[in-house]
Order: C-alpha cells, then structure tokens, then sequence
C-alpha cells in the first residue's frame, strides 16, 4: 500500500484550484535604506488583508480570480502612518486575475502605475503573486526532491526563483525557494523612480537575494502559509557628481490563509 500511495504521489502534478472564497493575511517588513521623506534609516511594518473570490471563466485550464484588500495598517519606526485601505487600494485596487493551473498569470486588471516609493519586491501588477500564487508549479508529474527555475516580471525586470519540493505527502507540499534579481533604475533627486536618465539625479543598481518556504495545502489546491525573507543590496550613483553610497534594505513577507481555517482531524 505504501508503495502505491508513492507511485500515485510521483505521478500526479501540483496545481491552483480556487473554487472558494480566501482571506489571507500578508505582513512586509522592510528594515533599512527606505526611499522615503528624503532616504532615512528606518523600519515599516505593512499588515494587510485580502479577500480572493473566483471568478466565473470558460475556458478550459485556466481560471479566473479576483482580489481585494479590505484592511491595511502601516507603521513607519512603529508609529501608525494615517494610510487606511483607501490609500493603499488607490494603487492597489480590486483586481482580476486570470491565471493557468500551474499559476502563470496570462492576463491581469492591475494598473500600470508608479507608486511613489519603490520598494524592491513590489509590483502593483504582481500582487497575487505575492499574496495568492506566490509559486509557479511544474506542469509534469512532482515528486519529492523536483527542483525546477523560471522568471517572473517584478518592475518591469526578471526575478529568477528556484525552487524545490522539501517534502510531499497526500495532504500538502512544503517548498523550499531561493530568488534572486538584478535591476538598474533611475531617481530624482526626492527618490522618486523615474522611467529614464532623462531627468534623473542618481542611477541605481539592486541585487535582491532570499529565500524561503511555502505549503501548499493539496485538498483545497491554495498555498496556506508562505515566507521569504530578503536582502536588497544597492549601489546609488550621482549622475553629476559620479559618487557612490550604498543600501542596503531587509525585507521579510509572511502570508498566512487566515479562511477557510484549516479542519482539525477527528479527535483533534
């Protein structure tokens, strides 16, 4: 028997079913160089909450989903910011998501904006990537030990994630992730990101490296909880001046699936 269930496991694949109502729960943390109020040293602690509800869509392997965050609370040094959810919701609206089986994002209603601060790790058109499909599957037959890359777009530049499944049981698959991203952008001289030198005061290049751990919980076909932890290591170049100062910025993202809540098993 114990044979078989292996053989079932290595033959069958991982993929997304959203056939239910989710709330998840996110909290980024960022700690360091923070492209805010002029560059300051600091800390900010973002909670939000996200309802994701499927979407009706015909075509076969694929769905649709839509988004919405109902609760945000930002600190900045541990003091409230007054950013409420309409703040947060003006760039990052309700969004529909129409995705494949293994997670790729095929078309999306996230706005092409500009926030005014960067962070690394953060895209408005990406945002379920980062909450909802934070792992885009193999499409063959998994087992234990499957390692698989591919790239995504972060700001418009490849984020490259490796990952590998640590451990595979009937009910879940616990994966591991190692990302890593190389990007060059450009400021003025109030830190805001511009599209090209023109106008620009500082060119500025980021490494991000990390590395984490999500779960995917199988009977429901959603991730339960994910974390990565991150480093964004940048190099500011004045553009009149030639000088150089470095940055360096932590960044940790906790999602959790806060409903449905996970079923106790009889006698549990």
């Amino acid at each position: 028997m114990g044979q078989m269930i292996a053989l079932a496991l290595a033959a069958s694949t991982l993929a997304y079913t959203f056939s239910q109502p989710l709330t998840y729960r996110m909290e980024a943390k960022f700690d360091g160089f923070l492209p805010i109020f002029g560059g300051n040293e600091g800390k900010v602690d973002v909670t939000l909450t996200v309802r994701v509800t499927p979407q009706k869509h015909e075509k076969a392997g694929e769905q649709k989903v839509e988004s919405e965050i109902i609760d945000a609370k930002i600190l900045f040094n541990d003091a409230p910011l007054p950013l409420g959810v309409d703040s947060v919701t003006s760039y990052f609206p309700k969004t529909q998501v129409t995705l494949s089986g293994a997670g790729k994002t095929l078309a999306t209603t996230a706005p092409d904006l500009s926030p005014p601060v960067r962070l690394p790790g953060l895209d408005i058109q990406r945002f379920a990537d980062l909450v909802y499909v934070p792992i885009e599957f193999l499409s063959t037959a998994v087992e234990k030990g499957a390692n698989w890359k591919y790239e995504r777009q972060f700001n418009g530049q490849p984020l490259t994630t490796e990952a590998t499944i640590e451990d595979l049981s009937e009910t879940e698959a616990v994966i591991a992730v190692k990302v890593n991203q190389k990007t060059q952008d450009y400021e003025d001289e109030g830190l805001a990101p511009m599209k090209s030198a023109e106008g620009a005061t500082s060119e500025v290049t980021t490494e991000l490296t990390g590395s984490g751990k999500a779960t995917f919980d199988r009977s429901l076909g959603v991730f339960r909880t994910t974390q990565v932890d991150l480093t964004a290591a940048g190099s500011a170049k004045d553009l009149k001046s030639g000088e150089v100062t470095q940055r360096k910025l932590k960044i940790g993202f906790r999602v959790v699936l806060v409903a449905p809540e996970k079923k106790r098993a009889p006698g549990g």
